[in-house]
Formats: structure tokens, C-alpha cells, sequence
């Protein structure tokens, strides 16, 4: 499923695979809610802790791998450069037309995803 997917989806779906989020969660995540490798708070080796925004707007502890991290902070190098630094409140995952990306989106393209590849999705 992850080969199947576009850069974006891929990503979104690795952050609820790794540490739990719902994609209203993942659709919320910022640019500034993701520190670098360089500031996070690790718990061991490979395991950062990161406070982000959960379902209904509560601040949470949550451990993420620190590769996701790492790839997170590259994709918003690489794909969203205009925003890296100088807008941290800016949406990681966008729509198509530049705004957050919406969690029923979100899930419209998974589920369009396993189907390609032949997986039925609810």
C-alpha cells in the first residue's frame, strides 16, 4: 500500500501506522508541531516524544520514531520550502487547492489506494 502511494498519502499514512493518530489528527499536524532530530526529545535511540494536538484540540505526549521525524522535516524541506521555517501554524498535508488537506480526503485516497492494488478498504 505505501509503494502505491503518492508522496503525501504516503507520509500521512505512516504518521497513523507509527503512532495512532486518526486523519483528522494527521490532517491537523502543522509545520511547527514536528521538531527537528536536533531538539527532540528522545526516549531512547530511535524514539522521540513530540506534543501535539489531538482530538478536541488537547496537547498530548505522543512517541513517534525518530526516521518519521527525520522524513517528516525533509518532506516539508523539500515539498513545502515556501513554509519551513517562517510559518510554523502552516499545514503539513494540503489539498489541492493549497489549504489542509481534509481528513475525508485523506481517507478517500487510501481507500482508492487499496483498491489499485486490489484490497478492500472501509
Amino acid at each position: 500500500l505505501m509503494r502505491a502511494a503518492d508522496p503525501d498519502t504516503g507520509l500521512a499514512m505512516k504518521w497513523m501506522l507509527a503512532t495512532g493518530l486518526r486523519r483528522a489528527e494527521v490532517c491537523a499536524l502543522n509545520v511547527g508541531d514536528v521538531p527537528n532530530a536536533a531538539s527532540a526529545e528522545l526516549l531512547g535511540r530511535d524514539i522521540a516524544t513530540i506534543n501535539l494536538r489531538r482530538k478536541g484540540y488537547l496537547r498530548a505526549q505522543l512517541v513517534a520514531p525518530l526516521a518519521l521525524i527525520n522524513e517528516t522535516n525533509w518532506y516539508v524541506l523539500i515539498e513545502r520550502s515556501q513554509v519551513a521555517e517562517s510559518q510554523p501554524s502552516a499545514p503539513i498535508f494540503r489539498g489541492k487547492t493549497g489549504g489542509r488537506l481534509n481528513p475525508d480526503v485523506l481517507g478517500r485516497r487510501i481507500r482508492a489506494l487499496g483498491n489499485s492494488i486490489g484490497i478492500h478498504l472501509t
